[in-house]
């Protein structure tokens, strides 16, 4: 695929903002009053884009529960009530994650600075203004195993991963009237919001996946975390993988989307 290119996921221009330092991904998908977030950061640009298309909802979804893919979750909620005054922000991941991500400890907030310790002086620099160290924020609604849902025309069907994290989940995007063999999906649990009904998974029309750190553009799956499992890893969530298309298009939680066939799995 040309790099240069912008990428459409069906109708939708993909944006892409990076977390500086640790270069982790947001993705970001723009409808006509509601925006998509996959792994949220602070990004003022993506504020702009969002408040001159008017968007008055939000639904965030995150991958994992690590800090660097949740640092935004706190931010996008204020900058929506600030906009709006009544606007929905929807935050969704696994069980989990919605566990880990509640704590410091839980998240990692309170060892990213171990992560940069082998990043140049002035990225160290960096990361000591922009980091939080007890960072933590909450999840709105939790599902377990699978799940999926239609967000404008899309399909996205949600599915536990767990492997490079506890709380890890892959995203896979459809075109919402593609047919083909469902697949029931379960239940979102939600705390403060009516639960949306589950509807069926369709396996054809896929226009991309979404991996977070199952998948990463440039080197192997990191497991030797805290939650981590290996073991895991190799059993189940590479499986996974290696049954989409070599072309699958891969929003990966690292690095630069591309194909699956270019990526290096774990």
């Amino acid at each position: 695929m040309n790099a240069n290119a912008d990428i459409y996921i069906s109708k939708y221009k993909l944006y892409n903002y990076i977390l500086p330092v640790l270069n982790s991904n947001m993705f970001m998908l723009a409808g006509d009053s509601s925006a998509l977030l996959i792994d949220p950061i602070k990004s003022p640009e993506a504020e702009g884009l969002l408040e001159k298309k008017g968007t008055k909802e939000l639904l965030i979804l995150l991958t994992h529960e690590h800090y660097d893919h949740i640092s935004g979750v706190n931010r996008w909620r204020e900058w929506l009530s600030g906009i709006t005054g009544h606007g929905k922000c929807f935050v969704f991941g696994s069980e989990k994650c919605r566990e880990l991500a509640g704590s410091p400890r839980g998240n990692l907030s309170e060892y990213f600075m171990a992560l940069v310790i082998s990043k140049s002086p002035e990225e160290q620099a960096l990361a000591e203004r922009i980091f939080e160290k007890d960072y933590s924020c909450s999840v709105d609604r939790v599902f377990s195993g699978e799940y999926d849902f239609r967000w404008e025309d899309l399909r996205i069907f949600m599915k536990e991963m767990p492997g490079h994290s506890p709380g890890s989940i892959c995203l896979e995007f459809y075109t919402a009237n593609e047919c083909g063999q469902p697949d029931q999906g379960r239940h979102a649990k939600d705390d403060n919001h009516d639960n949306p009904s589950a509807e069926p998974r369709y396996a054809k029309g896929l226009l991309a996946l979404a991996t977070g750190d199952s998948l990463v553009q440039g080197h192997k799956v990191i497991t030797r975390v805290p939650g981590g499992n290996r073991k895991l890893y190799q059993s189940s969530v590479r499986p996974y993988l290696e049954s989409f298309s070599p072309e699958t298009l891969i929003l990966p939680g690292h690095g630069k989307p591309g194909l699956l066939q270019d990526m290096e799995l774990g």
